[in-house]
This record gives structure tokens, sequence and C-alpha cells, in this order.
């Protein structure tokens, strides 16, 4: 409080407090976009398995999307190393049959992930789906099923099938493709 004559402070107070924003700033949505790139390449290996045998042309696609989707400025040369070891034990592990929690997956992203993020995941994955040039319907069933978990928009999740997996490209006849 200063003094209206002479601007003299008379008296002061200060507090501190604690603020908690519950909704994502810049670093938490930099963070967030990370978690979901990762969580995005289980996704794809998913897709990938559905037909139940992971071919070398739907791991080599997940790879360069991975390895395109990682900020190179700030990774050393044994950063990357493990980021090759990390992708390879992947490979692995979905190879010899085993398998994620697909759900909890989705929810994960769902609660994390920009829309925008959430769109991307969904068409690297249809990519994966049509990476040996024919779609089955275990592969249709897994990316509805993941549409939906993600909170895609039906009309764009079928203008993105009509784009990346034309009718021609599916094994059996889907009155929805179609």
């Amino acid at each position: 409080i200063l003094s209206r004559d002479s601007g003299e402070k008379l008296v002061g107070a200060q507090s501190d407090f604690t603020y908690e924003n519950l909704k994502f700033g810049y670093l938490d949505m930099q963070e967030n976009i990370q978690q979901t790139k990762s969580l995005a390449v289980a996704l794809a290996f998913v897709v990938g398995v559905a037909d139940g045998k992971l071919l070398d042309c739907e791991i080599d696609l997940i790879k360069t999307w991975a390895r395109g989707n990682i900020d190179d400025s700030q990774i050393s040369k044994r950063t990357r190393r493990k980021f090759e070891k990390a992708l390879n034990k992947t490979v692995a592990f979905f190879r010899s049959g085993n398998q994620v929690d697909f759900n909890e997956i989705c929810r994960e992203i769902a609660g994390i992930a920009p829309l925008a993020e959430r769109y991307d995941i969904l068409e690297l994955c249809m990519h994966v789906a049509g990476a040996k040039g024919t779609v089955g319907a275990e592969d249709m069933a897994v990316l509805k099923k993941l549409a939906c978990q993600l909170e895609i928009d039906i009309g764009r999740f079928r203008d993105m099938m009509g784009r990346i997996l034309p009718a021609d490209m599916h094994c059996v006849e889907d009155a929805e493709v179609l």
C-alpha cells in the first residue's frame, strides 16, 4: 500500500500459491507426441500380425516410419543404436507370436494425443495393412476397431480407406468398402 500524498510504501505483502493447470501445456504435448509415436509403432505391428504373419515389407515400412518420426537433432549414435536394437527386439517379440493389449494402447493414445496425431497413426496402420498388396478380413477388422478406439470420425476413416486401401486390394468383398 502506497501513501497517497508521498507515494511512499507504507506496507506490503507477498503470497505464493501453487496452481496446477489440468490442461496440457507445450512441453506436455511434446512429451505426449513422442509417447504416442512409440505406441503407434506397437499398433502398427499389431496390424501387421493381424493375419497371423509379419512380413518383411510390413517390418520395413514400420521401421522406416519409426526412424522418420524421431528427433534426430537430439540423438547420439549410441542412442540411435539402442533405438535400432529396440526395433529389432520388437520385431522378434511380434514374430514369436506375442501380443500386446490393443485396447489399452488405444485408450492411452486417445487420452494424450491430439486428433491429428491419431489420424497419422491410423494412416500408418492402413499403409502397413496394404504393404503386402492385399488386405484381408483380419486386417479390416483390426483397422475398424482401431479407428473406433482412437475416436476417429467414421466418414474420415472411409475416405482414408478409399485413398490408401482401394477396393481392388481387398481379398474379401466388403459391402462397406464397396
